[in-house]
């Protein structure tokens, strides 16, 4: 129960936190559109919880209904780690949305098997340990997340800069390009080149910021795949039943 309240609470705070991260540092939304970018996954959430809740779990074992939500975490997390450049708002909530479907069938099913086998005079404080794993669960999501986020940058940015030299055709061709369109908009020449090269090192770090994003979802995936076996260590049963 531990385990799968720490990584419930890594996974779904650390998930929060890179779509607003993602989208308001590298794509310039608003606060506001980041916010309209977690809508459609908290509506969701707020519908299945409560079907997950009166229908699925009296009639399916309760640690499959858990596997499940692990499950569908990883597989939301896995399709979300397939970002692009050119991705636009109605994906992005696409892809937080499909996560929160994840989200549905955990916490119902995992209060359950936490608190099934407690005593009464023990569910105070099975209640303050439960909350306690969650929040430091999502205390160190939140923080193995950004801080990979910035390694995995730093090491696509590397990669993709060895491509950046006049030897490269498509590096030639976009200098050009963007001192064309420099030129154009009434820039001194002495000033083009230098603007030009700002400007592809500005796309240099958005592109691996996109990949350093997408690399952390698959580590999410992985994570949401490696806790599904654990969820059948619990005994079956389904809830509700004796």
């Amino acid at each position: 129960g531990s385990v799968c309240t720490f990584a419930i609470g890594a996974l779904l705070y650390s998930s929060n936190a890179m779509i607003p991260l993602l989208a308001q540092g590298w794509f310039g939304y608003s606060a506001t559109d980041s916010g309209m970018l977690m809508s459609p996954g908290a509506t969701i959430m707020v519908v299945l919880i409560p079907v997950s809740a009166k229908w699925i779990l009296p009639n399916l074992p309760t640690r499959s209904v858990l596997g499940f939500g692990f499950f569908a975490m990883g597989c939301a997390s896995l399709f979300a780690s397939h970002l692009t450049p050119g991705i636009d708002f109605w994906t992005l909530a696409t892809f937080r949305a499909l996560q929160t479907i994840g989200f549905a069938f955990l916490f119902v099913p995992c209060s359950i098997l936490s608190y099934t086998t407690m005593a009464r005079m023990l569910q105070r404080d099975a209640t303050a340990l439960y909350s306690m794993f969650r929040n430091i669960g999502g205390a160190v999501g939140i923080s193995l997340a950004t801080a990979t986020v910035a390694s995995r940058m730093q090491s696509h940015r590397s990669d993709l800069s060895a491509h950046l030299t006049p030897l490269e055709p498509v590096y030639v061709g976009r200098l050009a390009q963007y001192e064309a369109v420099l030129r154009d908009l009434g820039v001194s020449g002495d000033r083009v080149h230098g603007m030009a090269l700002g400007m592809l090192n500005k796309a240099l770090d958005f592109q691996a910021a996109v990949l350093a994003y997408a690399d952390v979802y698959a580590y999410f995936a992985i994570i949401a795949f490696v806790v599904v076996p654990t969820t059948f260590l619990f005994r079956p049963g389904v809830a509700g039943r004796r």
